[in-house]
């Protein structure tokens, strides 16, 4: 379905707004892990059925399995789930009836978002915080600068596994004024507890100061005091191949603007999504 296609397409446009080159090297140690998960321990993850969502569908029109995704149409929208990895997304179409976001402020936006996903079975103890981004709406020619008559908001779930923060997951809902989801994304995957515990334990070695000095000083040197974090990261909701899950000490590099991963042994490497395996094709 074209439609959708455009509407994925923005979307990963919008989640990249949300969330250099040496040779890089793929980690073969335990901070990385493609397992079957149901051959190890696992943290729970979360998927997002059309039966707890409270997306705005309208009158349902059809349901049908087509370029890999389950997907509900409906005359104001569309629910769609991703039948590789699990990712639910929702959005409104042009027949949706013109929501109002009177009364809404960012606070209880985000309120009602964290308690509508952990209502729904999202794990609350794997809840990072919410963070809010707002758009504003309003009338005037597109020549002239456009008078804001109010606002509305996006609000984003973002997830921790054991206190380490989960990148690439995420849970996000748009909601208007009469509590009606008018869109949503939520990706939650399961994670190998193998991967979690190699992020905790590499998050020991860089609070241990005589360590921190052995590893900080593998990295490489044009990333200067560049400030780093350990982090879990996974392949995107967009990737059409089997998840992999890495342990990773996250470095925002200036000279590239870009954040850059490296393992526990402080050997870079790339993110699937970052070298372009497994991308999703338009549906």
């Amino acid at each position: 379905m074209k439609e959708f296609s455009v509407l994925r397409i923005a979307l990963a446009v919008v989640l990249a707004s949300l969330c250099g080159c040496a040779r890089v090297a793929e980690p073969d140690n335990i901070s990385m892990s493609t397992q079957a998960l149901s051959e190890t321990g696992t943290i729970s993850g979360y998927n997002h059925v059309v039966a707890r969502s409270r997306f705005r569908l309208g009158q349902q029109l059809a349901v049908s399995l087509e370029g890999g995704f389950q997907k509900w149409v409906g005359s104001y929208g569309i629910f769609a789930v991703d039948s590789v990895n699990g990712s639910a997304t929702a959005l409104s179409n042009a027949n949706a009836p013109t929501p109002s976001f009177e009364g809404i402020t960012a606070d209880s936006h985000n309120s009602m978002t964290l308690a509508y996903f952990t209502g729904a079975g999202l794990p609350s103890n794997q809840v990072g915080g919410v963070r809010t981004t707002v758009n504003s709406y309003g009338h005037g020619a597109p020549s002239d600068p456009q008078v804001p008559l109010g606002f509305s908001y996006n609000s984003i779930v973002t997830r921790v596994a054991n206190g380490i923060p989960v990148q690439d997951s995420h849970a996000w809902a748009q909601f208007d004024a009469n509590g009606d989801v008018i869109s949503e994304d939520v990706y939650w995957p399961a994670l190998p507890a193998a991967t979690v515990a190699a992020a905790q334990a590499l998050a020991q070695v860089l609070s241990d100061p005589a360590q921190s000095v052995t590893f900080l000083a593998k990295l490489p040197p044009s990333l200067g005091s560049g400030s780093g974090a350990v982090a879990l990261r996974h392949t995107s909701e967009f990737q059409r191949s089997p998840l992999a899950v890495y342990a990773s000490y996250d470095v925002y590099d200036e000279k590239t603007a870009g954040v850059r991963h490296f393992d526990n042994t402080a050997t870079e490497f790339h993110l699937p999504q970052e070298l372009g395996v497994g991308a999703s094709q338009s549906h």
